[in-house]
């Protein structure tokens, strides 16, 4: 079920964007701006979120999530749009935006449906409790020790 929330609130989130900057600030139609929602949400959710986050960090999810984002609004902007100007600014500041929510997305991602709570940090070290090894010291830094063998150094 927790799979099923984090990608409801990608998709309304992703619309929520698309919609403020593609569709009030370049005059992008309502259906268009909803198919490139569906389609970025879903590509996006199953290669940037459940593969690449879940085998990476977020820096190289986020930078995924960038390129593909770059290029379907583009690609379909280019398809269902005649204005240049629109095609280009429109990708540029809607994929500014994405990205910005994709970054702080993937950190909610990552703790509460991957259970990753350092997503940045190394795992610590496993130390095998076989290897700890262990020394002896003795009191004796510099033995006088005759032909014998035996210690002539009183105590």
């Amino acid at each position: 079920m927790k799979y099923i929330w984090s990608f409801i609130i990608k998709l309304i989130a992703t619309f929520a964007l698309l919609f403020f900057i593609l569709n009030m600030g370049f005059g992008i139609s309502f259906q268009t701006v909803v198919f490139i929602s569906l389609i970025m949400s879903i590509a996006g959710y199953l290669l940037g979120d459940l593969f690449i986050l879940s085998k990476t960090n977020n820096i190289l999810a986020t930078l995924a999530d960038f390129t593909l984002a770059f290029a379907l609004t583009w690609i379909t902007l280019d398809m269902f749009t005649d204005n240049p100007g629109a095609i280009f600014w429109g990708t540029v500041f809607a994929v500014s935006g994405l990205t910005m929510f994709e970054y702080f997305y993937h950190k909610f991602f990552a703790i509460s449906v991957l259970n990753k709570h350092r997503i940045h940090e190394a795992k610590e070290p496993v130390i095998n409790p076989a290897y700890t090894l262990q020394t002896e010291a003795s009191e004796e830094l510099d033995p006088e020790i005759t032909e014998d063998g035996k210690n002539n150094r009183k105590k």
